[in-house]
């Protein structure tokens, strides 16, 4: 995992196993692009009440053919400038009991790329100025 003061966002990358809680990524700098929250092929990974705020594109994008078995667990996005959750190529995400406020769209399926098996359960989203959830895969909860 990695994380800079100056871009103030997170970035795992073919993790596994791994459990991150109370972890809060403020206003990444818009310049370099990042979204506050990237994972990229990781596996059976838990995230716990972890928040992102401001962020000029994704509040947490989650990529990768590898990627599989993530769970989201009291997250919070706040004024993502694109999407809270921009999820592409994954097997099994989670998002539970999180918060989307603001932003183009809550949750975005890659159209291209989909996630599949994806469950959101007890997810408040509001304040999109498309849609709450775009793409969901067939059988999301």
């Amino acid at each position: 995992m990695s994380q800079g003061a100056g871009a103030r966002s997170f970035h795992l990358e073919r993790c596994s196993a791994l459990t991150v809680t109370d972890c809060h990524a403020e206003l990444p700098l818009a310049h370099n692009g990042n979204p506050a929250w990237t994972l990229t092929d990781c596996r059976s990974l838990s995230l716990i009440n972890c928040t992102a705020t401001g962020a000029p594109v994704h509040g947490y994008e989650v990529r990768g053919p590898d990627s599989s078995d993530i769970r989201f667990v009291g997250y919070t996005s706040e004024d993502p400038g694109a999407y809270g959750f921009h999820l592409s190529e994954i097997t099994g995400v989670t998002l539970s009991a999180c918060s989307v406020s603001g932003g183009v769209q809550g949750i975005d399926c890659d159209s291209t790329t989909p996630p599949r098996a994806v469950q959101v359960l007890g997810c408040t989203l509001t304040g999109q100025s498309d849609r709450a959830i775009t793409n969901p895969p067939p059988g999301t909860v």
